[in-house]
């Protein structure tokens, strides 16, 4: 997940509560210090001195082969390394023409067959390259409405989903775009097939009766990944459930544990208001007048994201909201390099531990027994980081 789309998320908002949730599966196991994965670094690529430096890396996709695809934002490139680090190719070059990139690229992904997609926000477009590599088409997106289509995934080969949410009606202006939030399936030539899912959630943003713009902040908003079966797994962040749908939308099974929640304090409260007001300083006073007090939400994230696992499994991120037996007090949204965790489940809704990873570290893909992500060192110097990992000895649910 980019840190784009991250900051993004902590501004979206969420489902009403109060529903009855009669789960099909249920991982209910407590999360525990025994119940850590173990992480081997295996691989590493990039260095500031070396052959290949990156400036900021958007995405990693691994193919079933082991080719390691790292999207460079700043480069407007995609490196092809084999699984030994050595590199093989480059995909895109910067530019507006077929095959190029811009350098507001928010992500890539493939498709079960191989085909490697790029959604690109400069360049208002979607760009298709084969599995050798070469160039295949592309489709547009809207340029007016971004952030409705900053979230992609591939479901099969034969259709992607994109994440999309109404923005905010403001008096005078026209309300072109999407009418609800939710998953909306596309083609490869980007013709709509309908929504697979909505959500029950609120605009990011607030216009009140006397016209001031609020932000609301730690509100629920969607987390959700696709499975290489074709399933979708989607949820909101601030409940720990997690509704399991086929490639039509269909509810077939749901994920839940059962955790603690942590509220946002005054602390959170005012460092967040004045991390916000500073973002506003400099506006002309006609512009600035028309700011209000953020609104928060009484608890804090359980969730961060959810993305596909090791051997089949779902990798939930935990948010700083989230508290258990591995985490008694739950996170801290003020630290700024926070040491990732995840919580490793089957589909059927099987706890299977917690993976621990370093601060500094985005996790951003995995394929049979390795995760792929970004390391970033004290002078903001990105590599990728490749980790084996072996799940716990013991079974967590045997304690």
């Amino acid at each position: 997940m980019s840190r784009i789309i991250a900051l993004c998320s902590v501004l979206l908002v969420l489902p009403a509560c109060g529903e009855e949730v009669r789960p099909v599966t249920n991982a209910t196991a407590q999360a525990t210090a025994q119940t850590t994965w173990t992480l081997d670094p295996v691989l590493t690529l990039g260095s500031w001195d070396g052959d290949i430096t990156f400036g900021s890396i958007t995405g990693i996709a691994v193919r079933p082969s082991g080719e390691i695809l790292v999207l460079d934002r700043l480069e407007s490139v995609v490196f092809v390394f084999d699984e030994s680090g050595n590199k093989l190719d480059e995909i895109g070059r910067r530019g507006a023409g077929p095959g190029e990139l811009s350098n507001l690229v928010v992500g890539v992904f493939l498709t079960e067959s191989g085909v490697l997609v790029i959604p690109d926000l400069r360049n208002s477009r979607v760009s298709f390259f084969n599995a050798d590599n070469s160039y295949s088409h592309s489709f547009p997106i809207d340029r007016m409405f971004p952030l409705p289509t900053m979230m992609w995934a591939a479901q099969g080969d034969d259709r992607i989903l994109k994440q999309v949410q109404p923005l905010p009606s403001i008096p005078g202006l026209p309300t072109n775009g999407p009418s609800e939030p939710g998953i909306m399936a596309v083609g490869h030539d980007g013709t709509e097939h309908g929504m697979v899912t909505t959500f029950e959630m609120q605009s990011a943003i607030e216009i009140g009766a006397d016209g001031k713009m609020s932000t609301r902040v730690f509100f629920d908003f969607p987390v959700w990944t696709t499975t290489s079966e074709g399933h979708l797994v989607v949820g909101m962040s601030g409940t720990y459930h997690l509704e399991v749908r086929d490639s039509e939308g269909t509810l077939i099974g749901e994920i839940t544990r059962q955790v603690g929640r942590k509220p946002v304090t005054r602390r959170i409260r005012d460092s967040f208001t004045d991390r916000l007001m500073e973002q506003f300083e400099g506006l002309p006073p006609g512009a600035a007048d028309l700011i209000g007090e953020p609104i928060f939400a009484d608890s804090l994230p359980l969730l961060g994201g959810v993305m596909r696992g090791p051997n089949g499994t779902i990798m939930v991120a935990r948010g700083p909201g989230l508290v258990d037996d591995y985490a008694p007090n739950g996170g801290d949204p003020l630290d700024e390099d926070p040491a990732a965790a995840y919580d490793v489940l089957q589909l059927s809704g099987d706890f299977l531990g917690v993976m621990q990873f370093p601060p500094r570290f985005r996790l951003m893909a995995a394929l049979g027994n390795h995760v792929y992500g970004v390391a970033r060192d004290e002078f903001d110097v990105e590599t990728v980081v490749v980790y084996a990992v072996t799940p716990p000895s013991s079974d967590p649910r045997e304690d």
